[in-house]
C-alpha cells in the first residue's frame, strides 16, 4: 500500500535499492576508527619484529595490548600469525586473548539487546 503523496516503486527508478544503507555520520566514523587503528596496530607488530631481527629499540608490549583493547585486536591476532611474532611471549597471549573474549563478549551482549 502507497502512502499519500509517495511514488509507486516502478516509478522510483531501478537504482533506488532499499537495501543500501543510508549515510550515517556516526557509523562511518567508527568504521574509520577501527581501519585507522588496525592499520596502525599491524604497522606496530611489523616495526617490532623488524626491530627484534635487528636488535634496536622495540614497541612496548603495554602498547600493543593497549592498541588491541581499543579495537585493533583482529590486526594484532592477524599480525601475530602473519609476522610470527610474540607467539611464545605466554603473557602477551594470554593478555590478548582475554582482550579479545571481552570485546566478544561487550559485542554479543550491545547486540543481543537489539535482537530481543
Amino acid at each position: 500500500m502507497r502512502r499519500r503523496g509517495q511514488r509507486p516503486l516502478f516509478a522510483r527508478g531501478f537504482l533506488h535499492l532499499r537495501w543500501i544503507p543510508r549515510y550515517d555520520p556516526p557509523m562511518w566514523n567508527a568504521i574509520l576508527y577501527l581501519w585507522v587503528l588496525n592499520g596502525l596496530t599491524v604497522a606496530l607488530f611489523a616495526w617490532d619484529k623488524l626491530s627484534a631481527r635487528w636488535n634496536r629499540g622495540r614497541v612496548p608490549e603495554h602498547l600493543l595490548l593497549w592498541l588491541s583493547a581499543l579495537g585493533g585486536s583482529p590486526a594484532a591476532l592477524l599480525s601475530r600469525w602473519l609476522f610470527r611474532h610474540k607467539t611464545r611471549k605466554q603473557p602477551f597471549g594470554r593478555w590478548l586473548w582475554s582482550i579479545v573474549l571481552f570485546q566478544i563478549t561487550a559485542l554479543v551482549i550491545l547486540l543481543g539487546k537489539d535482537l530481543l
